[in-house]
């Protein structure tokens, strides 16, 4: 780049004399021709002198005289034509240093690192590029103006790359790139209107450190919008990316050569594009040519704090009867132990306003990031007043309007947090409130009395709509199909055999669909005996159960339940039937049980839940569970039936072995004489286990209907409860044995970090060693080489074992992403969806990096050494020290630099924005005065012209002005002495 202080002077020489002279090889200094030149001269003058002396005897002093000028003119002449006369130009350059000045712009720099207040809330926090300009037109701190005392300061900014289009900021004045190259240009033309600097304020600052990247204007030629459209481009490469490296590296080769006394470098640290061989390579540049490089650290180093609500679980669908958790589960990065308070929003379908807020308290667990999780219970009957649905019947039991409901989960934020909004604000859940009838399918080996009250139980249901009930009557010994006698249900709904099917009900015809597993939501089985169905039906059964969360309620009995108990060749077969089993069942023809149908027993309930409602017969009762049953066995309330006689119960059971480990024993029977042989604990008789995504009961014998003798609403109750309780695992299914962690929305090229607590069957931790998988959706478009479909999880580590496993996976393409995750000890699946959106690595991550900008700052020896003034650079020396590694805790700690050398390790420029006043003082001033020898310019050949125009034209003769003079001369001597006779 040219200097404006280049001036042209032009100086007369003797270029002979000038000029080396080449000898033997060597090289002579010019001037060895005057001792050549002037003992001729001398010899020449002699000899004229000596001989005109003689003449002017004969012709007088005068002639002699004048002839003998002649003569010494024309030697004198050839003496000079030999020195060779010349004007000699030299180019005169004044070189003034500078200093380079190089701010961040990138969009990480529009971060905020204060932390919000009542008085300032988030959205009026200064950002770090705010900070910067309040620094730069800071009158106090004087910045620009004392650097420009000493140097002249050349800006530049930069993001992804160096922006070359500067501003020059002197004597008070600032030039664009555009103004200053025409100054240069224009410098030694006078007649010029050079353009004129102007001074710069506050408002020109934020102009030029925010760069706009703004539409094509309409009205540009093509040219103009090609142009147009290449400043956009480094306009988005300056705010999208950051690449600190080789942006400083440009600038340092572009002003390396211009006596640069310091390049001052803004920026947080924070890099998105570059690698570390361009910082190794700035180092060696800038110590080559003992150019420092002032690092200036904007923003705070601080952890940050963020809430973030990653999921908002629901049920796809419920009946409007249903009680259904929603639970909600939040990320919150720094925030590991404490508390905070979780919102539930539920708005009816259709509704702009909630009908109803709930609470709970959440407190976030160790972890990365620490989590929480809290769960709500939605049921009609529990907010009556704000959940239920219209109804004329004041009596009905509430329940919930049928449509898609929704529920919002909000969270304060964190006084911590910089955040704008007031709360974090979840996406809508939508529940499903579907008012289906539950499909039941009664399968007896005979019409047994608990078969006979609980099909007329359904019968009824089904004529109001709340069931659908298919019956299948195992045929009589020695018949091939069912009698068909009974009359409660139409003809087609009487099936002839059991299903044989599972399949899309869509894909099968009408005349088949209840011979359809997948019309069901229930079976109930009545003494079944099994061996009548064919294997590939036991496995129908068994996959209906497991895969696609079918009801099972098994009811023992002593006409069949005992094959499943007893060896044989066909136990094979019946293998998925046994698995469904929540008991290990017994044989009971060989323990010969006799009992006596006069001794009623109570039963006990070990395993009771509030989740078990079928438990509560009685709802007017204010006790949550197994609120009728003491009236049922005593007659007395709980209060009252201290040692009161069993006056009804249970008379007769099925024998079991034990329960799998699986199950729950919800009710045991109190006799003495069935307690299991091994354990002596009491006999299991209702007994409930989780198989995959359904649910099996198991009742060890058909008295139910004793209730029903009692009180014939206890009955009904505990079997329309229990029905919908084992029958709606595929509406309401929220897998308890998997709690999965994860987030909504990803940015690309990031990790997708999935957490999931697992549990075996038995509710205990799944075992370390355990391997469950997670199969990837992809969407479209996207292919599987470049995402990996199938990630194992492995158990994390760290403090007590408690099921959880992580995992992780790499997305790089924006979609709507799936994620099954498979345990296949449990045969459990959970299912996530997520999106993936374009990242922003400048916002994504705005934390600085103290780390790379310490590394990048020179070591400060060489400033102290040519600073003067000794109490400014021990003020110098003292801040640099506080800067050291371990010195500020939140600042260069990140340097990966032990405070324990902190001692040893040299001083390096490194400032904040505070410390940045500093700087003008590390600066010196220098000039440098630079000659270059330009063109030469004879001054004795260059001749004149005889001829310059003829008619007829003629070619035109040029004379040299010396050979003229000195034939004149010699001429004139001459005709001279012709004259006067002495030649």
């Amino acid at each position: 780049m040219n200097d404006p202080n280049t001036t042209q002077q032009t100086e007369f020489v003797w270029r002979r004399l000038l000029d080396s002279l080449h000898f033997l090889g060597k090289e002579v200094d010019g001037r060895v021709w005057l001792a050549f030149l002037i003992p001729i001269l001398i010899l020449g003058f002699v000899y004229a002198v000596w001989m005109y002396v003689r003449d002017s005897r004969s012709v007088g002093w005068a002639w002699a005289a004048f002839m003998g000028a002649l003569r010494c003119t024309v030697y004198a002449i050839l003496a000079l034509v030999f020195l060779l006369p010349a004007n000699q130009s030299w180019d005169e350059t004044k070189m003034q240093s500078r200093v380079v000045s190089l701010f961040d712009v990138s969009e990480s720099t529009t971060a905020r690192d204060d932390l919000p207040s009542d008085a300032t809330p988030v959205e009026k926090l200064p950002t770090r590029q705010d900070k910067v300009i309040a620094f730069l037109g800071d009158e106090k701190a004087a910045f620009l103006k004392r650097l420009m005392e000493r140097n002249p300061v050349y800006a530049y900014r930069w993001g992804g790359q160096l922006d070359e289009d500067f501003f020059l900021f002197d004597s008070g004045q600032t030039w664009s790139r555009a103004e200053w190259e025409e100054r240069l240009r224009n410098a030694d033309n006078k007649q010029v209107t050079l353009p004129e600097g102007k001074v710069w304020g506050v408002a020109d600052w934020n102009t030029w450190l925010r760069p706009e990247i703004k539409p094509v204007p309409e009205d540009l030629d093509e040219e103009g919008r090609a142009k147009f459209q290449k400043r956009q481009e480094l306009m988005s490469r300056l705010l999208k990316a950051t690449n600190m490296g080789d942006s400083v590296l440009t600038a340092l080769n572009r002003e390396i050569n211009n006596m640069v006394q310091g390049v001052i470098v803004f920026s947080d640290g924070h890099s998105t594009e570059g690698s570390p061989q361009a910082f190794r390579d700035l180092a060696d540049r800038a110590k080559k040519a003992k150019v420092p490089i002032f690092v200036v650290a904007v923003g705070q180093d601080r952890p940050p704090v963020k809430i973030d609500i990653s999921d908002v679980q629901v049920p796809e669908q419920a009946r409007p009867e249903d009680r259904f958790p929603v639970r909600v589960l939040l990320n919150g990065e720094g925030l590991a132990g404490q508390t905070v308070t979780v919102f539930l929003d539920i708005f009816k379908p259709g509704a702009k306003d909630k009908c109803l807020e709930l609470q709970e308290n959440a407190t976030f667990k160790p972890g990365e990031p620490p989590s929480a999780q809290v769960e709500f219970t939605i049921e009609a009957a529990k907010y009556p007043e704000a959940l239920k649905a219209a109804s004329e019947d004041k009596s009905a039991k509430p329940e919930l309007e049928e449509g898609e409901w929704r529920f919002v989960a909000r969270v304060a934020k964190n006084k911590q947090e910089v955040f704008v909004p007031k709360e974090h604000v979840s996406d809508a859940a939508p529940v499903r409130i579907v008012k289906r009838p539950l499909r039941v399918l009664l399968f007896a080996s005979a019409p047994l009395h608990d078969y006979q009250f609980i099909r007329t139980l359904f019968v009824r249901e089904m004529d109001k709509s709340r069931a659908e009930l298919c019956i299948y009557m195992q045929p009589a010994p020695g018949h091939t199909r069912s009698l068909g006698v009974v009359q409660d249900v139409p003809p087609e709904r009487l099936l002839t055999a059991f299903p044989n099917a599972l399949r899309d009900e869509n894909e099968v015809k009408a005349d088949d669909k209840f011979y359809n597993l997948a019309a069901y939501d229930l079976i109930i089985a009545f003494d079944p005996d099994w061996t009548q169905l064919t294997e590939e039906q036991c496995r129908l059964v068994e996959r209906w159960v497991g895969t696609h969360a079918g009801g099972l309620i098994l009811i023992g009995g002593p006409i069949n339940t005992f094959q499943l108990a007893r060896p044989g060749a066909g136990k094979e077969k019946l293998r998925p039937i046994l698995d469904l089993y929540p008991v290990v069942l017994q044989d009971n023809r060989i323990l010969n049980l006799e009992r006596d149908p006069k001794d009623p027993w109570r039963l006990n309930f070990p395993g009771a839940t509030p989740e078990m409602e079928f438990l509560k017969l009685d709802e007017e009762s204010k006790d949550q569970m197994l609120a009728g049953w003491e009236e049922f066995f005593t007659g007395k309330t709980r209060a009252e039936s201290a040692n009161s006689p069993t006056l009804r119960g249970i008379y007769n059971y099925y024998p079991v072995e034990k329960a799998k480990d699986a199950a729950t024993v919800v009710a045991t029977l109190s006799d003495p004489r069935s307690r299991l042989v091994d354990t002596n604990k009491e006999q299991p008789w209702l007994v409930t286990m989780p198989y995959g995504g359904g649910k099996v009961v198991w009742i060890s014998s058909g008295e139910t209907r004793r209730l029903r003798a009692f009180r014939e609403s206890y009955f009904e109750r505990f079997w329309t409860k229990l029905a919908r309780f084992a029958g709606s695992g595929n509406l309401t299914r929220l897998n308890r044995r998997i709690v999965m962690v994860m987030g909504r929305t990803f940015n690309a090229n990031n990790y997708v970090n999935i957490e999931a607590q697992i549990f075996a069957r038995d509710m205990t931790p799944l075992p370390a060693n355990a391997k469950p998988q997670v199969v990837v959706k992809l969407p479209a478009g996207v292919s599987d080489k470049e995402v990996t479909t199938k990630i194992d999880l492995t158990a994390k580590p760290g403090g007590e074992w408690n099921g959880w496993f992580n995992g992780r996976f790499l997305v790089k393409q924006p979609g709507e992403y799936g994620v099954d995750l498979k345990v296949p000890e449990t045969g459990d699946t959970e299912s996530r969806k997520f999106t993936v959106k374009e990242s922003n690595p400048e916002l994504d991550n705005t934390r600085p990096d103290f780390a790379a900008l310490y590394n990048l700052a020179s070591e400060a020896d060489d400033v102290f050494a040519r600073m003067t003034d000794r109490s400014t650079a021990t003020a110098v020396r003292q801040y640099l020290q506080q800067q050291r590694p371990g010195q500020a805790a939140d600042k260069p700690e990140k340097a990966d630099k032990p405070a324990a050398n902190a001692e040893s390790e040299k001083l390096r420029l490194f400032f904040d924005l505070k410390g940045a006043a500093l700087i003008p003082d590390c600066m010196v001033s220098m000039s440098n005065i630079q000659r270059s020898r330009g063109a030469v310019q004879d001054l004795w050949d260059k001749g004149y012209v005889t001829i310059k125009e003829a008619d007829p034209p003629q070619q035109p003769v040029k004379l040299v002005t010396v050979l003229t003079v000195i034939v004149v001369l010699l001429g004139a001597e001459w005709l001279t002495r012709k004259l006067l006779r002495l030649a």
